[in-house]
């Protein structure tokens, strides 16, 4: 979601994506989370990603879901690896209802639309969060000349 955005800053390296909402699937890794505990607990998203983890070995998984709990655990399974989202829309309080606070979840890097929201994310879990504004937004170098043409 959105990685095309992301791209044109990653052009100097080697970058893959991960879907995470059934636009594709990767069979051996599939079969490779299946094998974890995780999975047979209830939680078949959170044992694909590090299943897919474990087989790509990157050193930065970015998303621009933000409010995904499964995100959240990465770092406490693979220290090493760093983690950012990129905060995606426009978050309420009512936006939080859904993730349970755990001190097992932790970001290293939270980009987000503004201090306030960054605050409150920290009431959920623990990192950095730097006030970016909207990445989306930010992408349009001069909205004047596009309205004027």
């Amino acid at each position: 979601m959105s990685a095309e955005i992301l791209m044109p800053y990653l052009a100097k390296y080697f970058v893959t994506t991960m879907t995470v909402r059934g636009e594709s699937i990767n069979i051996p890794c599939l079969f490779r989370g299946m094998l974890k505990p995780s999975f047979w607990k209830g939680k078949p998203g959170k044992a694909y990603t590090e299943a897919y983890i474990q087989v790509v070995l990157p050193k930065v998984v970015i998303t621009f879901i933000d409010n995904n709990a499964n995100f959240y655990e990465i770092s406490k399974s693979f220290p090493d690896i760093k983690t950012i989202f990129i905060q995606n829309g426009i978050r309420t309080i009512s936006s939080f209802n859904r993730i349970v606070k755990s001190y097992n979840y932790h970001v290293d890097y939270m980009l987000v639309h503004g201090s306030a929201i960054g605050k409150h994310y920290h009431n959920y879990l623990s990192g950095q969060s730097i006030s970016i504004g909207s990445f989306k937004n930010n992408a349009i170098s001069n909205l004047s000349s596009i309205v004027n043409n």
